[in-house]
């Protein structure tokens, strides 16, 4: 009775330890399990995160751009405007000079 007690104890402590090897690599394979999500889900961050923040910024960008040319634009109107204007007074002061100019001939 007793070594068929003593094969069962070793028997049972052969299928525990077999167990706790079991278990401790499940744990270490959850471990693992887990750290890989964790590094999807910071890749899945970032990668939302520049999908979301890229377009902003190019539009961002896009916006500046036309600011300036629009400002560019309106400056380089305004001074061709002027000049227009100079252009036209130069034009009368000779019309008037030539009616003078045909008036004494």
């Amino acid at each position: 009775l007793r070594r068929t007690l003593a094969g069962v104890e070793a028997e049972a402590t052969a299928r525990r330890r077999e167990l706790e090897g079991k278990v401790a690599a499940e744990q270490e394979e959850q471990r693992g399990l887990q750290d890989s999500l964790r590094e999807l889900q910071s890749m899945h961050s970032a990668s939302y995160r520049e999908a979301c923040e890229g377009p902003v910024q190019q539009i961002s960008a896009l916006e500046s751009s036309i600011s300036e040319l629009r400002h560019g634009t309106d400056s380089e109107l305004a001074s061709l405007r002027l000049q227009a204007e100079k252009l036209d007074r130069r034009i009368e002061g000779l019309e008037a000079e030539a009616a003078d100019a045909l008036g004494r001939l």
